[in-house]
């Protein structure tokens, strides 16, 4: 059910099975009611885990992104969690001269969780895509004869 929801609103291509990591219905509301229910998914794209969550206000009709109840989010590959957005930074840049596999991995972090007590002004890698810089940033020079 959860995926179904959340397809009519996603926005990556068609969700396949491989890349749901989890899902969950909630129902909220009072005992007597329950009118509310609410989809959250993760889903896998590549390197990055989106969080997607319907959420529900008794009608489907009127659930739409304009209206503010579907929303996909990144969570910190650290942490797990999507909270304090302000305090989340990608990994990469969009600088079109880069080398695909080198302009870095997308996945969401917290500057918190990486040491980092602002979001950087600069371009800012993962410590996993600064290695992968660094190492192909490394000139080899031959062995003089």
């Amino acid at each position: 059910a959860a995926v179904r929801e959340v397809e009519a609103f996603w926005t990556h291509g068609p969700i396949e099975a491989a890349q749901v990591e989890g899902a969950r219905v909630r129902t909220r509301g009072t005992r007597k009611t329950r009118t509310n229910t609410d989809y959250e998914l993760d889903v896998r794209v590549g390197e990055v885990l989106y969080r997607a969550s319907v959420k529900g206000e008794g009608d489907p009709a009127v659930r739409c992104p304009e209206e503010g109840r579907v929303w996909v989010t990144q969570p910190c590959v650290v942490c797990g969690k999507d909270d304090k957005e302000e305090a989340l930074l990608l990994c990469g840049t969009d600088d079109a001269g880069v080398e695909p596999e080198l302009s870095g991995c997308n996945r969401s972090h917290h500057t918190h969780c990486v040491g980092l007590t602002a979001v950087p002004e600069d371009d800012w890698f993962c410590s996993l895509c600064e290695r992968k810089r660094s190492t192909s940033e490394k000139v080899i020079v031959p062995a003089p004869h």
